[in-house]
């Protein structure tokens, strides 16, 4: 991970403390857009500025746990039609309450081939690095 990319705090705690669970979450991730600046004093879904979200994607399916990399299947958020310019991804734990939502990593520009740019009139996949094995490593 480069740039801003990082863990936030919450999920690091929970995974020294053997509370994170990777493959029982409900994961889903966050486009945002550009503008977006990530606060990592954030834990929650409920805590990430609203107006910045571009879209949500379905809960990703097949969560795995090998080698100590958080790992499952591609993801899309369907045809956009936001005209922002996206640049960074947030993923987190949808437990159906945003008060309750545990955010787990946030991915910034230059962990994300091709990013920054508008997605509007596409419909946008998330790939997992294939080369690297999953989403991310601890």
């Amino acid at each position: 991970m480069s740039g801003r990319t990082a863990l936030y705090p919450l999920t690091r705690q929970q995974m020294v403390t053997s509370a994170f669970h990777w493959t029982a979450l409900n994961v889903k991730i966050l486009l945002m857009a550009n503008t977006y600046i990530p606060d990592f004093t954030n834990v929650h879904l409920g805590d990430v500025d609203a107006a910045s979200i571009i879209a949500t994607s379905p809960s990703i399916t097949g969560l795995a746990a090998t080698d100590g990399i958080c790992d499952g299947d591609t993801t899309d958020f369907g045809v956009l039609v936001d005209p922002r310019v996206a640049g960074s991804l947030i993923f987190y734990n949808d437990t159906g309450t945003p008060s309750t939502s545990n955010l787990i990593v946030f991915f910034d520009t230059p962990d994300l081939p091709g990013m920054p740019q508008v997605l509007q009139g596409f419909d946008y996949f998330v790939y997992k690095n294939i080369s690297f094995g999953g989403w991310f490593r601890p």
